[in-house]
């Protein structure tokens, strides 16, 4: 099996992560992201994923559906700089920021700092920044 950075992340929410948990995906993009951790926190866990572009949100939708894992997750067409408004810190084990971009649509959006909840996220036990380069070849994270 080839190793990079994402199924090195992946492998650390797997040890950290457990059944029942609530996790965040800040940037739901393909769903791929999402579907991976509906699948760690299971059925009696829930994920929220946030995206601020229309087809990010219909994308992981239809990959969630495809997945069978739809129902562990809520989809939001809105800014990840809102999660406080759907999770209290307390009660989410994990984040996942996965700044890549979908092809078909463009280029990176980004908002300015002071509107980015890395800041306000500290306070999370997991924060997991993916950041895509191109087609999102290139992945690291912290």
């Amino acid at each position: 099996m080839k190793i990079n950075t994402v199924h090195l992340a992946q492998d650390w929410i797997r040890r950290f992560v457990k059944q029942g948990d609530l996790c965040i995906d800040a940037t739901a993009g393909r769903g791929n992201d999402t579907a991976f951790l509906c699948e760690v926190v299971g059925k009696e866990g829930k994920v929220i994923a946030f995206d601020i572009q229309e087809q990010a949100v219909a994308n992981t939708r239809k990959r969630l559906e495809e997945s069978g894992v739809s129902k562990q997750a809520e989809v939001l067409l809105e800014s990840h700089t809102n999660m406080s408004r759907y999770a209290e810190p307390d009660s989410v084990s994990c984040i996942v920021f996965n700044f890549g971009y979908l092809k078909a649509i463009g280029p990176f959006v980004f908002r300015p700092y002071s509107n980015n909840p890395l800041a306000s996220a500290a306070s999370f036990p997991i924060i997991i920044l993916m950041f895509g380069i191109s087609c999102n070849i290139a992945k690291s994270y912290i």
